[in-house]
């Protein structure tokens, strides 16, 4: 399965709590509702490298951990509730095959 792994929400630590803490923190309360997924499980999966072998300047720009909505979930931030994404009918990021496609419209 092919999805755009930038899409999906991505979360960029500050190093003031472990990656380890942060990783299980957001898969306990969201297990049902997505996938969270590390860095290092990111590349091994969707582009089929160990992380070890990435150069460093791409690690470093990458996030530490990426949370991948189940259908019919979508994550926002609640310190932007009046955020245009909200009235977005679809959303891109998701493994389901309506978030992996975009229909080509055309007029004659």
């Amino acid at each position: 399965m092919h999805i755009d792994i930038y899409k999906c929400l991505q979360l960029k630590l500050d190093g003031s709590v472990p990656e380890a803490d942060v990783r299980s923190s957001w898969k306990l309360k969201f297990e049902e509702h997505a996938r969270v997924l590390t860095r290092k499980e990111v590349f091994a999966e969707f582009y089929g490298c160990d992380v070890s072998l990435v150069s460093p300047a791409i690690c470093e720009r990458a996030p530490e951990i990426y949370v991948i909505a189940n259908d019919g979930y979508v994550f926002y931030d609640a310190k932007e509730p009046l955020s245009a994404s909200r009235g977005m009918v679809g959303q891109h990021g998701g493994p389901t095959r309506a978030e992996r496609e975009i229909p080509l419209l055309s007029w004659s």
